[in-house]
């Protein structure tokens, strides 16, 4: 019986000296791996206009069931897995809610809903972060 249990310790030792668990007084050089590096690609705006043009034009804008939300949401997806760093804004466009895509370095805005890219000249004139409040003028007698 003792010998029994002997040589299944002796057969346990040798497992667990097998498969690295156990230490020996021999060193051993631990080198970890190199960590996988995933840099951000270059900004391809013809890619970038595929994409978004892609996106637009597989749904048709209904304010129910598919509006300016879903529209970004799935352009963001699409273009975070071409691995670029974009984002969806919520704000204004014409005083009603809305929502875009933005993706930083070099900093480009989308308008998801039709794939295009906004212009500075289009973002001041019809996109705001808050709504435009236009103040009203009372007539004094």
């Amino acid at each position: 019986m003792a010998l029994k249990i002997q040589l299944i310790l002796a057969l346990a030792i040798l497992i667990l000296l097998v498969s690295g668990c156990v230490e020996t007084n021999r060193s051993t050089q631990y080198d970890p791996p190199e960590p996988v590096k995933t840099e951000k690609p270059e900004l391809d705006i013809d890619k970038v206009s595929r994409i978004a043009t892609q996106v637009a034009s597989e749904h048709e804008y209904d304010e129910e069931r598919y509006n300016c939300v879903n529209f970004s949401k799935e352009l963001v997806r699409r273009l975070k897995l071409a691995n670029y760093s974009a984002h969806t804004v919520t704000g204004y466009k014409n005083n009603e809610p809305h929502m875009w895509v933005e993706i930083k370095k070099p900093f480009i805005r989308i308008e998801a809903t039709t794939g295009e890219f906004i212009s500075d000249r289009k973002y001041k004139s019809s996109y705001s972060l808050t709504k435009i409040r236009i103040p009203v003028i009372k007539k004094y007698r």
